[in-house]
């Protein structure tokens, strides 16, 4: 009896001796709210990943298809309401790809699987022509009062291949956050190949020459006007670019 009292009152005691905090959440699993980012053209709401949070697909131009097809980009007039960050959004066209495939299996026939198992490649072929997306990546629990530098990233490719799905910014982003020096990173895709730097003097006339240029700027000017939603400071930009 004695004994039963004394293994009670140690048990009391102990129990009562350990901070509440301390006791593990048992059948409570916490879990990162999604984020969200609202800007002129409606909302965006992200997703959050070790330590990283992810906006990506967002338009930052007016669809490039119809009778905007080869045509200069369009600033976006009007609220594509709210955005949903997607996992893998879809590359531009990839001219090279599609038209160059039969001749690459003619003349070099066994080698073509590898090539198109390659990262470059297996970025790129999920592609449409509605592409004029970008994504923007921060550490979690940025804010608007962060005013974080920038990283504006383009891929490379020799103009003729490419897109977002290739990169990604959150190894960088958990790098900067290890040294405590955390910064913002944005990528955009343009249009390649024969759907963004077509040439001639009518095309010139129309100023539709240079099209995946052109897309590159209005993304610049995009996060100028929007970039400081998201925590970033648009007067700290710095663009880099891996041509190929």
């Amino acid at each position: 009896m004695l004994r039963s009292i004394f293994l009670l009152s140690l048990t009391v005691h102990f129990v009562s001796a350990v901070p509440a905090s301390a006791a593990p959440p048992y059948g409570k699993r916490q879990i990162a709210a999604a984020p969200v980012v609202t800007i002129t053209n409606g909302t965006i709401r992200g997703t959050v990943t070790d330590g990283v949070e992810f906006f990506n697909g967002v338009p930052f131009a007016v669809p490039p298809t119809g009778t905007n097809r080869l045509t200069a980009p369009k600033v976006l007039q009007k609220s594509f309401g709210t955005v949903t960050s997607v996992k893998v959004p879809a590359a531009c066209p990839q001219f090279l790809l599609q038209s160059g495939r039969e001749n690459l299996e003619n003349s070099i026939g066994n080698l073509v699987p590898a090539l198109l198992n390659n990262p470059l490649v297996t970025g790129v072929l999920k592609w449409q022509e509605d592409c004029l997306t970008l994504n923007v990546q921060r550490p979690a629990g940025t804010t608007v009062e962060s005013k974080l530098p920038v990283l504006f990233w383009i891929y490379g490719g020799g103009f003729e291949l490419g897109g977002t799905q290739q990169y990604g910014g959150d190894k960088l982003i958990r790098r900067s956050v290890s040294l405590d020096k955390p910064v913002l990173f944005i990528e955009c895709n343009y249009r390649v190949g024969g759907y963004g730097f077509l040439a001639g003097k009518e095309l010139a006339a129309e100023s539709a020459t240079n099209l995946g240029l052109r897309d590159q700027r209005l993304c610049l000017q995009w996060t100028q006007e929007n970039i400081a939603a998201f925590g970033g400071d648009p007067e700290k930009v710095i663009e880099k670019s891996n041509i190929f």
